[in-house]
């Protein structure tokens, strides 16, 4: 029978020892974390371009047809369109997909901060009955503040209004993308109490009421190509460094090897 040396054993038994005894995150060999970045303090980010797609509430929908109240797309410059024969052509709208011409992201309380403008579109609603009408062009996110913003016309003359209030997006990987430098959106607008009461006075019924839903907003944006996303919008970016056990190194060890 083959004897075992005792500093076989022993090295047996040491070994064992090291892989039940020793912790996963414990590295004698572990080289050091590399050094983190300088801060740097927080700064608006350009928007190159971007898409928005505005789905208008069923229910709204619903009620101001109920009410006699045609929503439509106008012109970019709030005119009647026409079909090929020169007739007046005004089909209901649903839904706007309208491209981003200009803004940026900044960093805001933790959330996505910053302003957006969309490109121009018309927006005219009319009550059938009494032919009055109101319309809203301009349209405006201010994601800093969680509101939508429009320019509204009626027979009172032409003002900027607050169209709806949102709940602002958490700045985090669910809404950034460092990688692509991209930022999506997706927010609940509700009617703002202002807005109703003049869209209720100008079409002379009540159509609208104050914080039901009017739309959803799904965006997004491509962020200017060379921005830093992590320092810009000082975002926090866990970085993951391995801290498992070098083996190699505890067995050279454990046998005298170099």
């Amino acid at each position: 029978m083959r004897r075992i040396s005792p500093r076989a054993t022993a090295t047996t038994a040491l070994f064992a020892l090291a892989l039940t005894a020793v912790p996963a995150t414990a590295s004698a060999a572990e080289p050091p974390p590399p050094p983190a970045k300088e801060a740097k303090p927080a700064k608006d980010v350009p928007v190159d371009g971007g898409f928005v797609k505005l789905t208008l509430d069923a229910e709204l929908l619903a009620g101001l047809k109920a009410k006699g109240v045609v929503l439509t797309q106008l012109t970019t410059d709030c005119k009647v369109p026409k079909d090929p024969k020169g007739k007046p052509y005004v089909p209901p709208v649903t839904a706007l997909s309208l491209g981003v011409t200009a803004g940026d992201i900044a960093a805001v309380d933790a959330k996505v901060g910053g302003k957006l403008t969309f490109a121009k579109t018309c927006l005219g609603l009319v009550n059938v009955k009494t032919k009055a009408g109101v319309t809203l062009s301009g349209l405006e996110a201010d994601l800093s503040t969680g509101v939508l913003i429009g320019t509204l016309h009626d027979a009172k003359g032409t003002a900027e209004v607050k169209l709806g209030t949102f709940e602002r997006a958490a700045l985090d990987k669910k809404t950034v993308d460092t990688a692509a430098n991209s930022v999506s959106l997706n927010a609940d607008v509700k009617v703002d109490a202002a807005l109703a009461a003049r869209l209720n006075a100008g079409l002379g019924v009540e159509a609208v009421a104050a914080g039901t839903a009017l739309l959803t907003a799904d965006t997004d944006l491509s962020l200017q190509a060379d921005a830093d996303l992590s320092l810009d919008l000082g975002l926090n970016v866990n970085t993951e460094v391995s801290t498992g056990l070098d083996l190699g190194v505890i067995l050279g060890g454990l046998l005298g090897l170099k």
